[in-house]
């Protein structure tokens, strides 16, 4: 389903840890959970963020907003003395300098949701996020390579103008 800008910034507002910097980077990535947890630190370019698409998705280069600049200074002040692996780091680590966890990270997601959901909000997965950036985006792009996946992702109605 979609989910609006209010809807996004005031469940954001009730989580805590790794989960309000994920959100934002999925939504202005329109991005995966899984492409957000591979980022590193060598994917932040002069450019822009550096996004390796999964599941056969062309990659790209989101060039840079004042939103995504601070969502990627909000990601690096996540466990800053956490230890660097040689290879380089991830962008989101763990304090051990790890990539966060599917288990870990879905586990919180579900606490926050439950607590939103008890608090009268409507539940929403986090997949929803990437197709929640990819509707508001004007160009809609996120790497689709067929019309299927478009539609797929495109969750508000057009805006058309009746005959004349």
């Amino acid at each position: 389903r979609y989910v609006d800008q209010v809807e996004f910034q005031a469940f954001k507002a009730t989580t805590r840890g790794a989960i309000p910097v994920f959100m934002e980077l999925a939504y202005l990535c329109r991005a995966r959970w899984s492409e957000i947890a591979a980022l590193r630190n060598s994917d932040i370019l002069d450019d822009g963020l550096r996004l390796v698409r999964k599941k056969g998705s062309e990659g790209e280069i989101t060039a840079w907003t004042p939103r995504l600049a601070a969502a990627v200074d909000a990601a690096r002040a996540f466990n800053p003395g956490a230890p660097t692996p040689l290879a380089g780091g991830y962008l989101l680590h763990t304090d051990k300098g790890q990539p966060i966890s599917r288990n870990g990270f879905q586990s919180a997601w579900g606490r926050a949701m439950r607590k939103w959901v008890a608090a009268g909000g409507e539940r929403f997965t986090f997949h929803d996020l990437k197709a929640a950036g990819y509707s508001d985006q004007r160009k809609q792009d996120a790497g689709h390579l067929s019309d299927k996946m478009h539609k797929t992702y495109s969750r508000k109605l057009r805006i058309v103008e009746p005959p004349a």
